[in-house]
């Protein structure tokens, strides 16, 4: 469910400039090259495979998400033998990397941007009551960001920006739905 919603706000964010490029759910992963330790942003498939989703040369704006927890409240709207329907809040981080000298937007900009375009509802989702998007924190300090999602001696160049927004994504059905069937889900 979760990626259906990602897939909903990458969709209302396309169209910001020419060389974009919007990811689902991102990992930090951490691996050893020449003996050499890694950390970089990846998508990682059920096969195994990584994805590389982080900052390149090429694309003026990339955006991942990352799924940090979820919380998870039983509702008291039920009757019967259902006490109720079950709400799960996902906190997700946004991680956005822009190339300046391409997208002439400074960090307040891109946010308010990004910001106007996120949905503050999903709809459509089969065996779903309600989807609801709330805008939380936005960290804006590229060096911070960009220590933690890389483990490299290079240099950001300083054309490349990186800030985090984070969202929350309030999830909630009737538990009855998805009991007969998981694979459906």
């Amino acid at each position: 469910m979760i990626f259906d919603i990602i897939k909903a706000i990458n969709k209302d964010f396309s169209g910001i400039h020419p060389e974009e490029k919007f990811f689902g759910i991102a990992q930090t992963i951490e691996f050893m090259r020449a003996g050499e330790k890694i950390r970089m942003p990846s998508i990682i498939d059920f096969t195994g495979e990584l994805k590389y989703v982080g900052i390149d040369d090429v694309n003026s704006l990339m955006v991942y998400h990352k799924l940090n927890s979820a919380t998870v409240t039983q509702l008291t709207n039920g009757n019967g033998d259902h006490f109720g329907d079950i709400r799960n809040t996902f906190s997700i981080g946004m991680y956005v990397y822009w190339d300046t000298l391409k997208l002439k937007l400074y960090a307040d900009q891109l946010i308010m941007l990004l910001q106007s375009r996120l949905p503050v509802t999903v709809k459509g989702l089969q065996d779903i009551k309600q989807v609801v998007i709330r805008q939380i924190t936005a960290n804006t300090n590229t060096l911070q960001l960009y220590g933690q999602e890389y483990l490299i001696e290079n240099q950001l160049p300083p054309t490349k920006q990186i800030l985090q927004i984070n969202y929350n994504i309030e999830i909630t059905f009737n538990s009855n739905c998805f009991r007969e069937c998981p694979e459906c889900v």
